[in-house]
């Protein structure tokens, strides 16, 4: 019982940091820092902190990719490639994923995924 009790605690207090994460980002993002509004697009993308949201995740993807942040550009070519929060366009998604992967700067999976949705190999 006091294991659960603990976790439960635990718990509380990682929703407790992820809602106030969503606040701290948005003031950063608001005042136009690139990782901020990523960060805040994937609070929106996931429900850290706030409601799912993808419309207001692909605008803060927006913001940040801009300022050719590679996550951001990452995720809003991902957001482009299958109409999450924008309409789909497949053109301005390749364009984006070449732009995130020419930053040399994305984990192996972001650059992975990206590569095979531009067709470059199958995804097996």
């Amino acid at each position: 019982m006091k294991k659960i009790l603990t976790l439960s605690l635990m718990l509380l207090a990682a929703v407790a940091a992820m809602a106030q994460s969503a606040t701290d980002y948005r003031a950063a993002a608001e005042q136009g820092d690139a990782r901020a509004q990523y960060m805040l697009g994937q609070c929106y993308e996931k429900g850290l902190g706030t409601e799912v949201d993808s419309v207001q995740a692909a605008y803060w993807y927006t913001k940040a990719a801009d300022q050719d942040d590679p996550d951001a550009l990452y995720s809003l070519g991902i957001c482009y490639y299958y109409a999450i929060g924008v309409p789909e366009n497949l053109p301005k998604a390749r364009t984006l994923l070449r732009k995130a992967i020419a930053t040399g700067k994305l984990d192996t999976m972001k650059a992975y995924t990206a590569n095979a949705l531009m067709g470059h190999f199958e995804i097996e």
